[in-house]
């Protein structure tokens, strides 16, 4: 706990300089002449600065948690924040070998004053990650890279997408974890790798649960809102639809799997989330 109020955990890989200084004044980063501002909203606000990480000055990812409601702090009191879920999900992927950003660190600020029940709750949390290098988000590079592409080599890239995708679910979902905004946005795909392997992690995992067995209405909706995301793939065809199917069960489209099945509880799910976002006006992404 700093004098300020502020709490939390850190890599020993973050040089510890660094960390008392989050700890001391948790927004400074943002105030760096230096950072990029990439979010800013009600709910977050995002930035790359630059902080020494195993002895080199690195590009990291720096994240706040805006209060969403004023009664945020006390329901924290009772359920992990956003951020705290954030680090958890990190180090469950992690360690079950999924790849995503490293987690530097969590903290949280908290009131500093007399009033003891006050310094128990957390106001705005954050979290730092390490920035994956040549990576862009997978609907950035479906957008700007594959709608330029000649055609034959757009599908021949769409198809060893389709492979690559395929067993980052599987074996998200292998291992007993589910990713609620599983979307093009929360995928990331290195570019310095693209004429060799496609290489994917996952990011924002406020949304990610680790649960076993892992429900199947689960598995459902993630793919769903994959599938939503990526909708508007150019040149992407329901045949594509059926090979990322096949590689994803673990007996392909036999009828041991009821595949059929599963495509139409897919298909309804995609339309439940298009109906509703219609309804409430939120655009999908």
């Amino acid at each position: 706990m700093s004098k300020e109020g502020s709490w939390g955990v850190s890599s020993r890989d973050l040089a510890p300089g660094e960390f008392r200084r989050l700890m001391d004044d948790p927004d400074a980063p943002f105030r760096d002449p230096a950072a990029t501002l990439l979010k800013d909203s009600r709910t977050t606000r995002v930035a790359e600065v630059t902080m020494t990480v195993r002895g080199r000055p690195t590009p990291v990812i720096y994240k706040r948690f805006n209060r969403k409601k004023w009664l945020d702090p006390v329901l924290n009191l009772f359920r992990p924040s956003r951020a705290w879920r954030s680090w958890q999900a990190g180090q469950d992927l992690v360690s079950r070998g999924i790849p995503t950003p490293q987690n530097l660190a969590y903290q949280e600020r908290r009131p500093y004053g007399r009033n003891r029940f006050l310094r128990f709750l957390s106001h705005e949390t954050y979290l730092v990650t390490v920035k994956e290098e040549s990576a862009i988000d997978l609907a950035t590079y479906v957008d700007e890279s594959l709608t330029n592409l000649p055609p034959e080599l757009r599908r021949a890239r769409v198809r060893r997408l389709i492979v690559s995708l395929a067993a980052l679910i599987r074996s998200l979902h292998d291992r007993s974890l589910s990713h609620r905004d599983l979307k093009a946005a929360n995928i990331l795909i290195r570019t310095d790798t693209i004429d060799v392997e496609d290489r994917l992690s996952l990011i924002d995992l406020v949304g990610v649960r680790l649960r076993h067995p892992l429900p199947w209405r689960r598995r459902v909706q993630n793919l769903a809102r994959l599938g939503i995301s990526l909708d508007g793939v150019p040149g992407s065809t329901r045949t594509d639809a059926l090979r990322f199917l096949r590689l994803y069960l673990p007996w392909g489209l036999s009828p041991l799997n009821d595949w059929k099945g599963f495509w139409r509880s897919i298909e309804r799910a995609m339309r439940a989330k298009r109906s509703r976002n219609f309804r409430r006006g939120r655009p999908l992404s």
